[in-house]
């Protein structure tokens, strides 16, 4: 029970300090979703973590990707997590084109046809694989982001299909692994800097 001394503390305070004193603050924890099977939010670390099962069963191939390695003076919160989930995408696009793990189980989706507005939730989304690595599809955009490590950077940029029919997707990819193949192929930063605004 509340003791003698505290009611008569409580009656001394005036009515704004009265409400101050009772007011509950809600936190409001954002779940996040990364869009790629194998990569999971950890709320409680501020990282990214990719956990796949080894390609030989035996155990799980795991590795977190920390917002605060990819902040910078010049990237927002929201943009610093953006960039390690990119990271942590194209790490587990590695790890399964090497053969370290095995590829996670995609869902199956109901067909989309040619509509490339973006997927409505987690049902619907579809996973394709580059073959190279650097090259991942973002089943939140429905395109292929080019994501490779250039001089010690993260070089990013993605390529939309014209529409959502293979055809289409696999022309697009073509044009995001020749892309990640020219950057690789660079000599300079200002080499990689054109290739990029090409």
């Amino acid at each position: 029970g509340v003791g003698p001394g505290t009611r008569r503390a409580a009656a001394g305070l005036g009515p704004a300090e009265r409400s101050e004193r009772t007011r509950t603050t809600r936190v409001v924890r954002v779940a996040r979703q990364s869009g790629v099977v194998g990569v999971s939010w950890m709320e409680n670390k501020g990282s990214w973590r990719v956990q796949l099962v080894r390609a030989d069963g035996k155990g799980k191939a795991s590795k977190c990707f920390a917002i605060k390695q990819f902040a910078t003076a010049n990237c927002s919160f929201e943009e610093s997590i953006e960039r390690a989930r990119r990271a942590a995408a194209a790490h587990l696009e590695d790890l399964v084109q090497r053969g370290v793990a095995r590829a996670p189980a995609a869902r199956t989706a109901p067909k989309r046809g040619p509509d490339l507005q973006g997927p409505k939730g987690s049902h619907d989304l579809v996973k394709h694989f580059s073959g190279v690595t650097g090259v991942v599809w973002d089943k939140w955009a429905c395109c292929w982001h080019v994501c490779p490590w250039i001089f010690g950077k993260a070089r990013n940029k993605r390529f939309r299909p014209e529409n959502g029919e293979p055809p289409a997707i696999e022309a697009s990819r073509l044009e995001a692994v020749a892309h990640c193949t020219r950057l690789r192929q660079a000599r300079s930063e200002a080499e990689v800097l054109a290739i990029q605004a090409s």
